[in-house]
């Protein structure tokens, strides 16, 4: 019961690796906010983890909108009284050709993932701030250091995202705040199963016969699951992990290095 008596929000709950995190965090101990743009599906993940024995409860949220974000805060300060804990996990992806690349899927990219960051940072880090102490975590990718063709918007979302940490991190540990970053690598989730077909659509392959070389390209050999990677996330959100700050940490299974 790492997170005992701990308040976390999680933003990207509905599924895949939000989902796992959430359900992590009320193993260990905490109350969770599920929050998602499928309002369904967060509602979804908070009914598995009260069924679980936890305190969960779901919202509706738009990270690309600052208000939004703003609201969910508050929503969880008011039913628990504070907050701890801030993931934000929310994204997005687009497979898209770089010169076929439209400032259309930029922006859009742009304001979920990265902009989307920027505003659980903000929001989460005020209410921190006069509580003197506080852990968030946001997810970037191995995307974001290593040159895959197709994925540009994608990758550059993700290097803002590790900007942005960087600089959270070391403004706001002076004041007790700890700002560390995750980066999966290839995960068995919906997201990342959109992913490969469509990397192998425009090889002009399927799937089953890409996976081989995708899977050989990971030194363990084998995909993540979403709760091996949310593993990371209750670390990093524990009192284990008081001197860990500015950190990217790296579960990909050596596919990334840096």
């Amino acid at each position: 019961m790492r997170l005992r008596d701990r308040v976390a929000i999680v933003t990207g709950a509905a599924r895949g690796l939000g989902r796992a995190i959430v359900l992590a965090y009320v193993r260990e101990g905490a109350a969770v906010l599920a929050a998602d743009i499928d309002a369904g599906a967060a509602e979804n993940t908070a009914r598995l983890a009260r069924e679980a024995g936890g305190q969960s409860t779901a919202m509706q949220v738009d990270v690309s909108d600052a208000v939004s974000v703003d609201e969910i805060v508050r929503h969880a300060v008011d039913e628990w009284g504070r907050l701890d804990i801030m993931v934000a996990a929310a994204g997005i992806q687009v497979i898209e050709p770089l010169l076929e690349t439209t400032a259309a899927t930029w922006e859009r990219m742009y304001a979920v993932n990265t902009l989307g960051v920027l505003y659980c940072v903000q929001a989460a880090g005020r209410v921190m701030l006069s509580r003197g102490s506080g852990r968030i975590i946001t997810v970037t990718s191995a995307a974001a250091r290593m040159a895959v063709p197709n994925f540009t918007a994608y990758a550059a979302s993700k290097a803002g995202v590790e900007c942005i940490t960087r600089a959270a991190a070391a403004e706001l540990a002076p004041h007790g705040l700890r700002v560390n970053s995750i980066s999966p690598g290839r995960m068995l989730t919906d997201m990342t199963t959109v992913l490969e077909t469509g990397l192998a659509a425009l090889a002009g392959e399927t799937t089953e016969e890409r996976e081989p070389a995708r899977i050989a390209q990971i030194p363990v050999r084998r995909k993540a699951a979403p709760e091996e990677v949310a593993a990371v996330a209750v670390w990093l959100a524990s009192d284990e992990a008081e001197y860990i700050n500015g950190c990217r940490l790296n579960a990909t299974g050596g596919l990334e290095m840096d």
